[in-house]
């Protein structure tokens, strides 16, 4: 009878395991990709935003061709489908990971941060 217990517990114990390993699989955080230039330039086709998370000055100054700019802390207003490729970039880095973050919490799922505009081998505006 004891045995008969423990055989029970067991294959209780491994189908609770399994199930939590399956589910837990589905529960992981969305995120957005960091990327290199090379990386941007292979993603980009007619259907990818790239966005200039700078201010329109800097954006005037130089920018990566064919983009658009919206300010970083104005990425919520971004028009796009929650599955469009976008790709971020900014001086540093450091704007373009706030939006990435921010994209993604608004349920963005394509999301890829180039970081510095310096990081861009293509052609500039």
């Amino acid at each position: 009878m004891n045995s008969k217990i423990i055989y029970v517990i067991i294959v209780l114990a491994l189908i609770l395991l399994i199930l939590f390993l399956s589910f837990g699989q589905n529960l992981t955080k969305p995120s957005y990709l960091n990327i290199t230039g090379q990386e941007a330039i292979s993603l980009a086709d007619k259907n990818t935003i790239i966005i200039d998370v700078r201010s329109k000055s800097e954006y005037e100054e130089k920018h990566i061709k064919g983009a658009i700019n919206i300010p970083y802390n104005e990425i919520a207003t971004l028009s796009a489908k929650k599955d469009d490729k976008i790709i971020l970039y900014c001086k540093s880095g450091a704007r373009a990971k706030k939006a990435a973050n921010e994209l993604i919490s608004l349920g963005f799922t394509k999301v890829y941060n180039l970081g510095a505009i310096n990081n861009w081998p293509g052609e500039f505006e």
